[in-house]
């Protein structure tokens, strides 16, 4: 529960800067709900006001098709650990 709160006092946090949205994907019938800000060259113009950049705020259109490319391929994946790093 603990974690939950932090994630909630981090998003207010960031919302106070930049507005978020939680787009639902559909990933092979499973929807999965994934909060990003709402316009990337805010973001990117508003870098400064954080000390680390927040590159967990981008949904990445890369990271969902490779969801969707494992998911309907799963045996390139299967008993094997995978990660996915997201360095564009």
């Amino acid at each position: 529960m603990k974690e939950l709160e932090e994630i909630e006092r981090l998003r207010a946090q960031i919302a106070v800067n930049f507005q978020l949205v939680t787009h639902h994907i559909d990933v092979s019938g499973r929807i999965w709900k994934v909060t990003a800000v709402k316009n990337e060259e805010a973001l990117l113009d508003g870098a400064h006001l954080h000390e680390h950049f927040p590159f967990g705020l981008l949904l990445w259109e890369s990271a969902v098709g490779l969801a969707r490319h494992l998911a309907a391929n799963p045996e390139l994946v299967r008993a094997k650990q995978v990660l996915e790093l997201g360095a564009g």
